[in-house]
């Protein structure tokens, strides 16, 4: 991952946030006008994914992806 902020264009009215990732494992994303999703990765992998639409709607824990080689 690379550490970036992105804002929409503009086209229906003032520019607005649009995504944040960093490298320490954070993704915000507004999926629309009143949708936002969030991805939190913790050092071993697993992830905590949060669907928020004025209230969180949904939370996921995802579990760490296997290194190659273990099993």
């Amino acid at each position: 991952m690379t550490n970036r902020v992105t804002y929409d264009d503009g086209k229906d009215g003032p520019e607005h946030l649009d995504e944040i990732v960093t490298d320490a494992g954070a993704h915000l994303e507004r999926l629309d006008r009143n949708r936002w999703f969030l991805a939190l990765q913790r050092r071993d992998g697993t992830e905590i994914c949060l669907w928020i639409k004025g209230k969180v709607t949904m939370i996921e824990e995802r579990e760490a992806p296997e290194a190659e080689g273990r099993r």
